[in-house]
């Protein structure tokens, strides 16, 4: 992948997908483009970051945090696919636009705290009413989370993605 000339990862796209190095990578590959949820750090650790989002909410991210201070602006990014819709209001509040009904797939677009836009992609018979608010799970094995400078913090649970494509 290509940044303004500068080569910015090089892999499989596999690898660009699962194990992106850069925002850059994560926001290029992939369809729907993956979210991205701007938030403050509030505890870093070797086993996981703990990021305010929005003062409403904080999510627990399996990064290794050793580099990254109390305080910093990170943004945690997060697939359309890997959402799931929940009935529990603790989970990530999204106020729906629109949803998008492609047969066995919806796409549904809408904003978190009625200002960061979000794409999920869940089952098409997904019970989702534009201009209503519903709540996403996101398990935290699923999210990527990216510095100030939006390098990849080292993620410390990645499925072995060599090993489930020779299962197939």
């Amino acid at each position: 992948v290509l940044n303004g000339g500068v080569v910015e990862q090089f892999g499989s796209p596999m690898d660009l997908y699962h194990q992106p190095q850069t925002r850059c990578v994560a926001g290029f590959i992939g369809q729907p483009n993956m979210n991205f949820i701007s938030g403050t750090v509030s505890e870093a650790q070797a086993d996981h970051v703990i990021v305010d989002v929005n003062n409403t909410h904080q999510l627990q991210v399996p990064v290794d945090g050793t580099d990254l201070q109390t305080g910093s602006s990170v943004e945690i990014g997060i697939r359309p696919e890997d959402v799931r819709l929940t009935s529990d209001t603790s989970g990530l509040p999204l106020h729906v636009s629109v949803v998008e009904r492609l047969g066995g797939t919806s796409i549904i677009y809408g904003t978190f705290n009625n200002q960061t836009k979000f794409c999920a992609s869940v089952d098409g018979y997904a019970p989702v009413v534009e201009d209503k608010t519903t709540y996403l799970d996101i398990p935290g094995a699923h999210m990527h989370l990216f510095d100030s400078n939006g390098r990849a913090c080292q993620r410390l649970s990645i499925p072995d993605f060599n090993e489930l494509a020779h299962a197939l």
